[in-house]
């Protein structure tokens, strides 16, 4: 993948190449890649982000993949993504402060909820899922309502990755909308946080 990513003649084969890498950036930090192996990995990531004659899709897809290291200096590069007029490089830095898995961004990520984009908000809703803030539910729970429908599936699946009686309450709620692919969606999330709270009632089917 890092050959691919350094070295393929195809830009979309390259920038798919970075997004696979965040797999591994993850397994890294959970101690799972020999420590050569994640420096490799992050020092590949990091060289395609700060090349500035890099493309932008290749150097937003480092930024998100490389984000579970959360070095001071990705920190560096997701603020001022963050703070970007770009709407894209915005919404990799959401992505990316949600990967990084630290309570620190959720203020950043809460507050682009009621971003008039639907895009940032879709992927506000992404971040708050992956922080798994507790705190968001009751943020997110309006999204439910929002226009697009991408957004509305977004908030249900951030809610079943949170979890918690409130954001069970929302989902129940969702259940009886009427809209089909909202219901289908809730009942999946629901599913997701039955398992987490008791995996063997899950498996029975419960």
């Amino acid at each position: 993948l890092i050959d691919i990513l350094v070295n393929d003649p195809s830009l979309q084969v390259r920038a798919k190449a970075a997004t696979a890498l965040g797999t591994f950036a993850s397994l890294a930090q959970d101690g799972k890649l020999l420590l050569k192996d994640c420096e490799l990995i992050m020092s590949s990531l990091m060289d395609a982000l700060e090349d500035q004659e890099e493309s932008d899709e290749i150097r937003r897809c480092a930024l998100e993949s490389v984000a579970p290291f959360d070095s001071p200096r990705i920190h560096e590069y997701m603020k001022w993504a963050y703070d970007s007029a770009d709407i894209e490089w915005k919404c990799s830095s959401l992505v990316a402060m949600g990967r990084t898995g630290q309570p620190e961004w959720a203020a950043y990520v809460i507050k682009e909820i009621d971003n008039p984009e639907s895009v940032v908000r879709y992927w506000a809703a992404n971040a708050c899922g992956a922080l798994g803030e507790g705190e968001s539910v009751a943020i997110i729970i309006p999204l439910l309502e929002d226009e697009d429908v991408e957004v509305r599936l977004e908030a249900v699946n951030a809610l079943g990755n949170i979890g918690g009686p409130l954001a069970k309450r929302a989902l129940n709620t969702c259940m009886q909308s009427g809209d089909p692919a909202l219901e289908d969606a809730s009942r999946e999330a629901l599913e997701i946080i039955v398992s987490m709270e008791d995996p063997l009632a899950f498996e029975s089917g419960l």
